[in-house]
Formats: structure tokens, C-alpha cells, sequence
């Protein structure tokens, strides 16, 4: 039986390109089991990045960019070293204080120095209430965080956006 091509490429070794790329992303734990045959969570963080660049601006959606790209994984990470304490609610189930801490922390800290790269080298772009409001924006994403569960990555760059957008 002749394999059949598709512009010169043969469908088997299509499949076992595919194959070989879902084994590396399992083994690197760059795509989780069940993205598989489902939605990965690129997905949804390439949705909320579109909602909120259509409905908030450039500014507001950067701001829900740098929360969830510092804080998701940060959240992660600590989550599940250390935890501090696990909620058993129906609404927060599995997510954990140690993880949100995490979250806002390594958030204060990012925009902390974006701030300070501002002032030296931009001064006429930043605003002293910018302060404030990344916190409540920084909030906002870890509140979602804990809230959203698998689809935190479409969730808290459309939450956190929104909220700068009011702020802003």
C-alpha cells in the first residue's frame, strides 16, 4: 500500500513528528496530560490577550500581560512547594495562600522596577498614582488566580486589563 502525501510529505511521518513533539512537551512538562486532546492553556491566554487588547487598549492589556506572565507561574511554583495552607472550599479548592502570596509578590516586584527604569530613563511617562493602581491591578490577577482554576490564562489578563482600564 502506497502512504499518501500531502505536498510531498508523507502523512505517517507527519504523525510521528507530532508524536515525538507531544512525548518532549510531556516529558518537559511544557504541556500538561490533559491539553492533549484539549484546549492548552496557550489557548486561552491568546483569547484573553484578544479580548483585552479589543475592549481595554495597549496599556491595560500590558499590565494583564506582565500580571499573569510573572504571576501564573510564580503561583505555581510556590503553590505547590509551599503551599502555607491549601483552601478546601468549593470555590477556591486546591489553590493555596502561599501561592497567591507568590503571585502578588513577584508582581510588586516586577512593576517595582519597571517603575524605577521609568523614572531614570522615561520620567515624563511615569505617574506617581501608577503605583497604586498596579497594586489593585496585581490584586485583581491573584484574586482571579484563585478563582478561575484552569482557565486563569484567558481570565486574568481580561480581569486585570479591565481593571486598568478604569484606573487608567
Amino acid at each position: 500500500i502506497e502512504a499518501k502525501r500531502i505536498n510531498g510529505v508523507i502523512l505517517s511521518e507527519l504523525a510521528d513528528l507530532y508524536n515525538k513533539g507531544m512525548a518532549y512537551s510531556l516529558r518537559t512538562e511544557s504541556i500538561r496530560p490533559y491539553e492533549i486532546k484539549g484546549v492548552s492553556a496557550v489557548t486561552h491566554f491568546s483569547v484573553g490577550i484578544i479580548i483585552s487588547m479589543i475592549f481595554f487598549g495597549f496599556m491595560p492589556t500590558l499590565w494583564g500581560i506582565i500580571v499573569l506572565g510573572f504571576g501564573d507561574p510564580t503561583a505555581r511554583h510556590i503553590g505547590i512547594k509551599e503551599p502555607i495552607y491549601r483552601f478546601k472550599s468549593w470555590l477556591w479548592k486546591g489553590q493555596s495562600i502561599g501561592g497567591a502570596l507568590g503571585f502578588i509578590f513577584v508582581n510588586i516586584g516586577v512593576f517595582l522596577i519597571a517603575d524605577m527604569l521609568f523614572l531614570y530613563f522615561r520620567p515624563e511617562y511615569f505617574k506617581i498614582q501608577y503605583i497604586w493602581m498596579q497594586l489593585i491591578v496585581i490584586i485583581a490577577g491573584a484574586i482571579t488566580e484563585l478563582v478561575s482554576r484552569k482557565k486563569d490564562n484567558a481570565f486574568i489578563p481580561i480581569v486585570s486589563g479591565f481593571i486598568a482600564w478604569l484606573l487608567l
